[in-house]
């Protein structure tokens, strides 16, 4: 039979103790939580991302959790549409919660931002006679990879008589759709640099990406 164990400052017999003592005396001696008195959050009301600070996320939720880091040991239990209950947990049990407002305001993010002024790491040129299944390749390439690139996006399309040029926020993203052009189709590629800038000691280039 096990011994029986008891709390050493109300002597009441348990099996549940945090940092010593039972549920109650705990309670009785820890030091009050601070809650935030409200979370305010940012979204963008383009791609309807949500940010805190210089960082976005796809959810809600995500972003409450990045904003309530810098309150010790306060857990996320329950959100909804203008607040979230927030709980202090210590050795895995909740000991007290919260309802606390969340605030969210429209803004521009950065990146939304930067496509609306054009900006770009690389154009494509399409000029070929398949441009339009080129186009839709490419649209659907960057849109996925706006999931994982914040600068995977279109800032800028030109139709003249030579064919299409895309504007591409992404140097990388712009590559992986065209690599995404050649698993279907036979192409040639001609790419040119041009130095735009000095960046930490390094040179940035933009790239044209011409597609036959």
């Amino acid at each position: 039979m096990l011994p029986k164990k008891f709390c050493p400052a109300c002597g009441k017999e348990t099996e549940i103790f945090i940092n010593g003592f039972c549920i109650e005396c705990f309670k009785k001696r820890f030091k009050k939580t601070q809650f935030p008195k409200f979370i305010k959050i940012y979204q963008c009301k383009f791609c309807k991302k949500f940010a805190v600070g210089n960082l976005l996320f796809d959810s809600l939720e995500e972003a409450v959790n990045k904003a309530i880091k810098d309150f010790k040991d306060l857990k996320l239990i329950l959100i909804a549409e203008n607040f979230v209950k927030l709980a202090k947990e210590v050795e895995n049990l909740i000991i007290e919660e919260k309802e606390v407002e969340i605030k969210i305001k429209q803004i521009i993010c950065k990146y939304c931002n930067m496509m609306q002024t054009g900006y770009k790491q690389a154009i494509i040129q399409l000029r070929s006679k398949n441009n339009e299944e080129f186009l839709k390749i490419i649209e659907e390439v960057i849109e996925k990879e706006r999931k994982f690139d914040n600068l995977s996006f279109i800032s800028k399309i030109e139709e003249s008589k030579n064919g299409i040029d895309l504007y591409i926020g992404s140097k990388k993203a712009a590559y992986k759709a065209i690599n995404e052009i050649k698993k279907y189709y036979k192409i040639n590629i001609k790419v040119s640099k041009k130095l735009v800038g000095i960046k930490s000691g390094k040179r940035i280039f933009l790239d044209t990406i011409a597609i036959r």
